[in-house]
């Protein structure tokens, strides 16, 4: 193993008009498109600068999957200060300069809530171990800026145990998922049959990955922004950093305190995590 790691961020192009749309009705297509690409980044510049993480192959699988939209997504990774190249001029274990590696999404849809997601999640796993063979997969969506960079490394971790390797996931509010680790042992089947967008897509995939043997820790909860009660909630969480709901943790400060004090502090946002979502917000005059 080559590396401690891959890390897939799926993403959809920030566009105004196909991105976000359920939340246009309270941003109009402008605000989703702007809160889009500001929860992107959030991720994008949260996983880069973790220091438990620098050792991770980083990977931004971004639909549609044409050159237009990796040309905007190399301009986002640049605005970030991040570097990037493509899949395909990627060499492993020799490219150390770029942050991230840009990959195009299996390309029948830019929809990342269709039945095809299954397909698009079995190809980038399999083409993800092309470039780290042996490597854990973790996968991770662009809906939830408050970034658990320690859920993350914890992940990785367990997906690559000597001893006993096993899945990690954290369930979403919604039914959902927003993280989960699979070790090398995984068959790309793990990914078949999932009933998506629903209220028991995490059971369907906890099933799926029993089905093929493979045994799963469970993380803490996560949020996902795509509902508009969703981003009032969000904006709640980064205006009162110690409300109830707030999710968010450094790992690199959480990995040097005691176990007992990661209960403690594992519920306490900061907005100085989510400058780009909260600069969002407060343009969208939701945080003021």
């Amino acid at each position: 193993m080559g590396r401690n790691g891959t890390i897939v961020v799926f993403a959809k192009c920030p566009l105004p008009g196909s991105s976000k749309t359920r939340l246009a009705p309270l941003l109009g297509d402008d605000g989703a498109a702007l809160l889009a690409q500001a929860m992107l980044s959030d991720v994008l510049s949260s996983l880069t600068a973790c220091d438990h993480l620098q050792d991770t192959l980083k990977l931004l699988v971004y639909a549609p999957g044409d050159s237009n939209t990796g040309s905007r997504m190399t301009k986002i990774l640049a605005s970030l200060g991040l570097s990037s190249c493509s899949s395909e001029s990627y060499t492993p274990r020799k490219d150390t300069t770029s942050n991230w590696v840009l990959m195009p999404m299996l390309s029948d849809s830019s929809d990342l809530t269709s039945s095809s997601l299954g397909d698009k999640l079995m190809d980038s796993l399999t083409r993800a171990r092309e470039l780290d063979e042996g490597s854990p997969v973790l996968f991770l969506g662009m809906d939830s800026p408050e970034v658990p960079t320690d859920e993350i490394v914890r992940g990785l971790e367990t997906a690559s145990s000597k001893d006993m390797p096993r899945a990690y996931m954290c369930p979403a509010n919604d039914g959902g998922y927003g993280l989960l680790a699979l070790p090398s042992c995984a068959p790309t089947s793990v990914f078949s049959g999932i009933r998506w967008s629903c209220a028991l897509t995490a059971v369907s995939q906890l099933k799926a990955l029993s089905d093929s043997g493979i045994d799963v820790s469970i993380g803490r909860l996560m949020y996902d922004i795509d509902e508009p009660e969703d981003v009032s909630s969000l904006a709640k969480r980064l205006s009162s950093p110690f409300s109830e709901e707030a999710t968010s943790v450094d790992c690199n400060d959480v990995l040097s305190r005691p176990p007992f004090e990661i209960s403690r502090f594992g519920r306490v946002s900061d907005p100085r995590k989510c400058p780009h979502t909260t600069e969002a917000l407060s343009k969208l005059e939701l945080i003021g």
